[in-house]
């Protein structure tokens, strides 16, 4: 298997962010509680740093996911971090940054596009050279990507994963990228023909990758990083030990538990994506003879402590397992540097939304972001969904649900998030 080198230049500039980069921002919830969509969001700031992706494929990098962190499940602790700190920094120094169509930006994007494919597709191994050939093929053609593709990157990577397979790379296929379906029919491939789930070093649905550029010094000392996984919930004191420079703020962003629920339910059975660890053993049930059945031997979502109890229940209860379980760890965790900021996923949409999204900007610091301000969460496209948000979309499996949402501990749990 093809692995991505760590170089001296990478190594050294890691050390640099772990010394100049004051201030991190977690962001905590439960698996399919908004949090995509809602760091989404706050990509549109200026005033923050972001990952391309999430945490989870830089810890598997460095041994730190399961199994071969040891500690059975997602959950990592202080002494997990023991040997690992630099290697850590050196892969998360690579990644953050802010989105940029510069021309710098453009110029470094083929090697950042390698390096990340690599990650991908780690099976076979790939050719800068192909990749960026593959890069200019594609904006020869379709110049206007290099002002829109941070509009459009599905359509870019359409494009280039088009040219890559005519260039023999066949292996790397656009079904297990953050692409719609119909948008897989309009270039000619067929979303039922997945071919093999590819290598989880990162979890699928791929991230689409588009001109990245790194932070200065000056960035690093004034703008907090924003980092969202949700299985960081199980992480809080590793996450606090590595990072010990910075300080440390989280947002404990929740969501109804029928909601997030029923998100869970449809993600385990949506075929392209969210397989995040592979585990023979594994084979939920469902209630519903019709519709996709979740594939035996992968387990979706986050991995808590536990896991094993549940892994061959009805997949209703492992969903309200995963709810549950997150925000538990979340309630009884040091959580930093201040109390949590709370928001509720259901109060970012509709039209009460701007209250919640000035009290965000301004817990945040960052009100002169007159941009991000106006825009609301609706405004974006689904990100690693299955389908838009929308309230009560619960509602047509109520039948299924229900029942988990009177067991006592969820009641108990819900009642926390509530009055927390």
């Amino acid at each position: 298997m093809n692995t991505v080198e760590i170089t001296e230049e990478a190594t050294e500039w890691g050390e640099t962010v772990r010394r100049e980069l004051k201030e991190v921002i977690l962001v905590l919830s439960s698996s399919r509680g908004g949090s995509s969509v809602f760091t989404e969001y706050l990509r549109h700031s200026n005033a923050l740093l972001h990952m391309r992706g999430e945490i989870n494929p830089w810890l598997s990098k460095c041994g730190l996911s399961y199994p071969n962190s040891g500690t059975g499940s997602d959950a990592l602790g202080e002494e997990e971090l023991l040997g690992k700190s630099e290697a850590l920094w050196t892969w998360l120094g690579s990644e953050i940054g802010n989105m940029s169509t510069t021309s710098q930006a453009w110029n470094q994007f083929p090697n950042q596009l390698h390096r990340r494919l690599q990650l991908q597709w780690p099976e076979k191994s790939l050719d800068t050279d192909t990749i960026n050939t593959a890069v200019k093929t594609v904006l020869g053609r379709w110049p206007s990507f290099k002002s829109q593709i941070g509009l459009c990157p599905e359509r870019f990577h359409l494009a280039l994963i088009r040219q890559l397979q005519n260039m023999g790379l066949t292996h790397i296929r656009p079904h297990w990228y953050d692409i719609a379906d119909d948008s897989l029919f309009e270039w000619g491939w067929d979303p039922s023909q997945l071919g093999e789930i590819p290598s989880l070093i990162e979890e699928p649905p791929l991230v689409l990758i588009t001109p990245w550029k790194r932070p200065s010094i000056k960035d690093l000392r004034s703008k907090p990083l924003v980092i969202k996984t949700p299985s960081n919930a199980y992480r809080i004191p590793f996450l606090r030990a590595f990072f010990s420079n910075q300080k440390l703020r989280i947002i404990h962003l929740k969501r109804e538990p029928a909601a997030a629920i029923n998100g869970l339910y449809d993600g385990w059975r949506y075929p392209r994506g969210f397989h995040a660890h592979r585990i023979p053993s594994c084979q939920p049930k469902t209630c519903e003879e019709h519709g996709p059945q979740p594939v035996s031997g992968y387990w979706k979502y986050d991995l808590p402590p536990g896991w094993k109890e549940v892994e061959k229940n009805l997949l209703v209860e492992i969903c309200a397992f995963q709810w549950l379980s997150s925000h538990k760890h979340i309630l009884k965790s040091d959580t930093g540097d201040g109390k949590p900021l709370g928001i509720w996923f259901e109060n970012l949409l509709g039209p009460n939304s701007r209250n919640e999204i000035n009290r965000l900007l301004n817990w945040l610091d960052i009100d002169a972001d007159e941009h991000l301000r106006h825009k609301v969460l609706e405004d974006l496209p689904p990100i690693m969904a299955t389908q838009r948000p929308r309230r009560s979309r619960w509602f047509s499996r109520a039948a299924l649900i229900q029942p988990q949402l009177e067991r006592n501990e969820i009641q108990d749990v819900w009642r926390q998030l509530k009055h927390g």
